[in-house]
């Protein structure tokens, strides 16, 4: 019944800026990393925000500081000072792909009870606290990083709904428990297409083939996330299987720019005017690659996330230490590519 709601309605990605939500009743379906950015931003100008969440995310404190007395001594002070606390951040942040493939998986449970514990200090109505609480392995959805999200359920004027939504009317959502709650305005935090945005990706190759029909019909499978056989010259940056859940995505794209050069350079030493990884290459590549992934939290924590395409795979997490991913694309191997001489 979603077409039939009389006032304002939109995705977090749309947002209506000219739509005013002063004093304004607000109902927002889902907790994701969307609404957990804009919960917070506008709970202080509505009347009431009534929030529909359908799994609960695991939300840890972000524990953003300034850098200040002796640590900014230090990195003034020190040569190569920034470096070393730059250094020091990424193997911290390294560290914690063990709890999520390593031998070290038990070590989330610490972690997830730490963050528990933490929304059941900071949420005063325990019930709500409970609900916020997931019931499934920490990193098996992306993990969310705020101070100001969990707080905002001490408010007033703001009500978790975890009943589910039977239908939308003209002026508000009614429960599958019964209850009827009025809106002004409807928000929607519901994610975006991950798996299946090649869909709306129009990309041709060798043959005519249609990279969104191949992807669909033979599954998402690239060569080091970044190029994909039968489809020369093509690269992606921040490909399939390329993005993280524990350390920065830029350090990625970067070994990814870096391999395109070094690809580029090599076809010009080649005297290539096209190239494209082997069927081969790519099948051991993904072969090995869903083996790992396979075994990881993401497939077996207890959750259905947009990491995982409709078979199931993870098609969007690099399962292993970004080191791996910067030694896997520190150089091009050549004979795992079919080089095509300029005329």
């Amino acid at each position: 019944g979603a077409e039939s709601f009389s006032g304002p309605r939109f995705h977090s990605a749309q947002w209506q800026h000219d739509v005013d939500l002063t004093g304004k009743k607000v109902a927002v379906i889902g907790t994701g990393a969307s609404a957990i950015q804009f919960i917070p931003q506008i709970v202080g100008d509505v009347a009431q925000l009534d929030v529909y969440q359908r799994t609960a995310p695991w939300v840890v404190p972000k524990h953003n500081h300034d850098i200040e007395g002796r640590k900014s001594a230090f990195i003034k002070r020190l040569p190569g000072g920034t470096r070393a606390y730059r250094n020091a951040m990424y193997w911290l942040n390294e560290a914690q792909q063990l709890a999520f493939t390593g031998p070290l998986q038990n070590v989330s449970k610490v972690m997830e009870n730490k963050v528990s514990d933490y929304i059941r200090r900071t949420v005063k109505d325990p019930e709500v606290a409970e609900k916020l609480i997931p019931d499934y392995r920490l990193g098996c959805k992306r993990i969310l990083k705020t101070d100001n999200y969990v707080p905002v359920y001490n408010r007033d004027n703001v009500e978790l709904v975890t009943d589910g939504i039977e239908e939308i009317t003209a002026d508000g959502i009614r429960a599958k428990d019964g209850t009827f709650r009025e809106a002004d305005v409807i928000i929607y935090g519901t994610g975006f297409h991950v798996t299946d945005a090649f869909e709306w990706v129009h990309v041709t190759g060798k043959g005519g083939r249609d990279l969104s029909k191949t992807f669909k019909e033979k599954g998402i499978e690239t060569y080091l996330g970044i190029s994909v056989a039968d489809f020369p010259n093509f690269f992606f940056l921040l490909g399939p299987n390329t993005a993280l859940g524990h350390n920065s995505v830029v350090f990625m794209i970067e070994q990814q720019t870096k391999w395109i050069v070094a690809m580029l350079d090599e076809m010009d030493e080649r005297g290539a005017q096209a190239v494209e990884p082997t069927s081969q290459a790519q099948r051991e590549f993904n072969d090995a690659l869903q083996e790992k992934v396979s075994k990881g939290v993401w497939s077996q924590g207890g959750c259905t996330s947009w990491y995982l395409d409709s078979q199931g795979k993870n098609r969007t997490i690099w399962p292993g230490f970004t080191f791996r991913y910067w030694w896997a694309t520190r150089k091009v191997e050549a004979q795992d590519f079919a080089w095509e001489k300029a005329a």
